[in-house]
C-alpha cells in the first residue's frame, strides 16, 4: 500500500543541501536547471521506501490546482463531485500500513447526521483509549 508526503523546503534549507535532494530525486525543469527554486519535496512511500519528485513553487501550485479539480466519488451519497468540493476523512487509529483507505465525503454529505455520528463514534473511541 502506498503513501503520499511531502516535505516542504523552501526557506529552511542550504542552496547546498537543495542541489543534493534535486540530484537524489529529480524534480520539475525549473528545479533541475536552478535547485534554488526547491520549493517541496513530493514523497510516494511504500513498505520499501520511498522515492520523491521536487517541485518549485509555479509547478508545486499548478499539481494542487489540478488535483483540486480531479473528479472522485463520494463513498455516502456517490456523486461524482471534484475533489476540491470534498473532505478526506480519516479516523483515529487510521493507518495506510495497515491497508487503510480514507473515506472521501463531499460537503454535502459532511454535515450529515451519518458522517456526524461517525466522526462523533470515533472522538468517543480516541478519549477512552487515550484517557481511560
Amino acid at each position: 500500500m502506498n503513501w503520499f508526503t511531502k516535505e516542504l523546503i523552501a526557506g529552511s534549507v542550504s542552496a547546498e543541501k537543495k542541489a543534493e535532494k534535486v540530484q537524489e530525486h529529480g524534480g520539475c525543469d525549473h528545479v533541475t536547471q536552478d535547485p534554488s527554486l526547491l520549493y517541496v519535496i513530493q514523497y510516494e512511500n511504500d513498505s520499501f521506501g520511498r522515492e520523491g519528485y521536487c517541485c518549485c513553487q509555479a509547478c508545486y501550485e499548478a499539481s494542487q490546482a489540478k488535483e483540486a479539480e480531479r473528479i472522485v466519488t463520494c463513498q455516502e451519497c456517490h456523486a461524482k463531485v471534484p475533489k476540491s468540493e470534498t473532505v478526506t476523512w480519516k479516523w483515529y487509529d487510521f493507518s495506510f500500513q495497515s491497508g487503510d483507505q480514507p473515506f472521501i465525503i463531499c460537503n454535502n454529505c459532511k454535515n450529515k447526521e451519518k458522517h456526524k455520528k461517525r466522526v462523533e463514534e470515533d472522538r468517543l473511541l480516541m478519549e477512552r483509549e487515550l484517557y481511560e
